[in-house]
């Protein structure tokens, strides 16, 4: 005897889930990795300059964005310290 059309369709529907599942839980872990791999290169970095890099560079991989910069306020002026894609920050570039 045959199954029922509704009995076919719940079991699409449940490997469809499934998958959906597992798509989901491979996006979560992989975003996992590259956290902890930005821990990791934060902690290793050497100094103030190296962290800035890897602040505006290295976590365009957890976060997509198009331009990113750290600016460091002094309380009263302030300074941009790293831009995305730039090696150095030119103090006179506009």
């Amino acid at each position: 005897m045959p199954p029922a059309a509704g009995y076919e369709w719940a079991c699409l529907s449940q490997q469809r889930s499934e998958r959906i599942v597992s798509d989901n839980l491979q996006r979560q872990l992989e975003g996992l990795s590259i956290l902890l791999n930005l821990e990791r290169r934060v902690r290793r970095a050497e100094d103030l300059e190296e962290l800035g890099f890897i602040l505006v560079n290295e976590t365009h991989n957890l976060i997509p964005y198009r331009q990113c910069l750290l600016w460091e306020s002094d309380g009263g002026r302030g300074a941009v310290r790293a831009i995305s894609g730039v090696s150095q920050v030119e103090k006179d570039a506009p």
